[in-house]
């Protein structure tokens, strides 16, 4: 079809005051709609800033014809959407947003401190209420812990299981100082740590999310006492840490001698190379599984897992074949993290110093499969939004009968969030968060499971992806494996929405 001629512009400004906000604050987004009877469009076509009037432009000389919607953001208010619109000929479209506060704010962070016993530690914070208007609102936390498990990560809301979303209520223009008690895991090796991300919603609305806040990131060291021996502290360093890590990697991978400070830094010359294969195969893992070999840098000289990459991961060939170079490397404390999709996990190889491993170190990595292994998904296709079955097939691999805790982990690419990140655990009838499946998987054989998705609160044109989670059922930071389920997208039917999830990555979500 030829190309319309039509661009697509207009204004960005407060709702309060009707003013342009100031110059390179806010943006708009061009999006292009999906499917017929979207009210959340999500392909991406451009995102500009506006200019100190509040006035943007996208250019419409590439732009086919069809559905498209404008989304504009601003610092501390709230992500708007145009209605969508259709482009058909050569007439400019135009498109105004005013953009309203959001009605809540989020203040007087402190980090954890201690860590408690079981595993806990206690966050403080401050909700304000910026609207003229009583506020019902729901505060939960997620926890992502990093350490040497088999699956990498262990992606979990409000750390306990039995933990409900905090809700609160404020009054117009009120304000609240809140703690929360979280867990954050028990046993982490030194190194190890758990990001934890603040949401913020309407009650009952996680879908609906006003505010994501970072919260510090807990780092577990080897020294001191209580709990478990090890104590947790907050980082207040850390994104500047991960920042200079990043730019040093880019440094060594680019071999710029120049600056003074890579030389110095410089601890000699090391090549690691080596081979990874499958232990139940005795064979280089399959490249479909996208094996990796990736090296880090660790923070402190007593730890035992590194978290800084320090480099573009390593490709195995058909082979299992690897080699890592580190010529350049700055002195301290490294470590290979072997990776692979599906079936293999992760291993973590033991920590190793720089100066001090000069030279030229051959290395053999035997990758042992998941213990529970994901056979088979069956997920459902057009079905109604509020009753969407999805099957799920475990296999014990391993010799020994395996008691584990299942969960299903969702995120929202496309929602009527106003943060634009949405995350949350659907559960059971998309109501219960948090909620784990108990399951035993008797030893070489196979588990059937079955799940009901209720997305019927997510507007047409909604989109997002999940992963089922497999972990220890006493310790929901120990997770044994995880697994992309698919995408899902949610379409508006002739007889009310529906919901379709398909495998990845089948579904690009921009």
């Amino acid at each position: 079809m030829p190309a319309a001629r039509a661009d697509v512009l207009g204004v960005l400004t407060d709702a309060v005051t009707g003013q342009p906000f100031p110059e390179g604050l806010p943006f708009a987004q061009l999006l292009s709609c999906l499917n017929t009877g979207d009210k959340l469009c999500s392909g991406w076509i451009a995102a500009v800033n506006p200019d100190a009037s509040g006035a943007f432009r996208f250019d419409g000389s590439t732009l086919a014809p069809g559905s498209y919607q404008v989304t504009g953001w601003s610092d501390g208010h709230e992500q708007k959407r145009s209605k969508p619109f259709t482009i058909t000929g050569t007439e400019d479209h135009s498109v105004n947003l005013a953009l309203a506060m959001v009605p809540v704010t989020v203040s007087d962070i402190q980090g954890c401190e201690t860590l408690e016993a079981g595993g806990y530690c206690t966050v403080h914070y401050r909700l304000t209420s910026q609207a003229s208007e009583q506020l019902q609102l729901q505060v939960w936390a997620m926890v992502d812990a990093s350490s040497a498990i088999p699956a990498g990560w262990s992606e979990y809301e409000w750390g306990n299981d039995s933990a409900k979303p905090m809700v609160v209520t404020l009054g117009a223009g009120k304000s609240k100082a809140l703690s929360q008690r979280i867990y954050v895991g028990t046993g982490m090796p030194s190194g190890a740590y758990s990001s934890l991300s603040l949401f913020v919603s309407p009650k009952g609305k996680p879908q609906e999310t006003l505010i994501t806040e970072m919260l510090p990131t807990v780092l577990f060291t080897a020294t001191g006492g209580g709990g478990n021996g090890l104590r947790i502290e907050t980082d207040p360093r850390a994104k500047a840490q991960a920042m200079a890590a990043m730019k040093q990697a880019r440094l060594v991978r680019k071999g710029w001698e120049g600056k003074a400070q890579v030389q110095a830094a410089a601890s000699g010359k090391l090549t690691i190379y080596g081979q990874v294969i499958g232990a139940d195969t005795g064979a280089a893992l399959p490249v479909e599984d996208k094996p990796q070999v990736e090296l880090m840098r660790c923070e402190m000289p007593d730890d035992t897992y590194c978290r800084w990459l320090q480099s573009d991961p390593a490709t195995l060939d058909e082979t299992g074949k690897f080699t890592v170079h580190m010529t350049n490397a700055p002195a301290g404390r490294y470590q290979l993290h072997v990776i692979a999709g599906a079936h293999y996990g992760q291993s973590v190889q033991p920590v190793f110093d720089l100066p001090g491993a000069e030279g030229t170190k051959l290395l053999k990595v035997t990758l042992p499969r998941l213990a529970i292994d994901l056979d088979a998904v069956e997920r459902c296709t057009a079905a109604p939004a509020d009753n969407c079955p999805m099957r799920y097939t475990l296999r014990n691999t391993t010799s020994q009968d395996i008691s584990a805790a299942v969960w299903l982990y969702t995120y929202g690419v496309q929602s009527k969030s106003q943060s634009g990140t949405p995350i949350y655990d659907i559960g059971q009838n998309g109501k219960a968060h948090g909620q784990k499946i108990l399951v035993t998987v008797p030893a070489g054989q196979t588990y059937d499971l079955a799940s009901k998705l209720d997305l019927s609160d997510l507007a047409p044109g909604s989109t997002g992806w999940m992963r089922l989670f497999i972990g220890d059922p006493n310790d929901a930071a120990q997770a044994i494996s995880y697994t992309h389920i698919g995408n899902y997208t949610v379409s508006a039917g002739a007889e009310g929405r529906t919901l379709t999830v398909v495998p990845r990555p089948d579904v690009i979500i921009h």
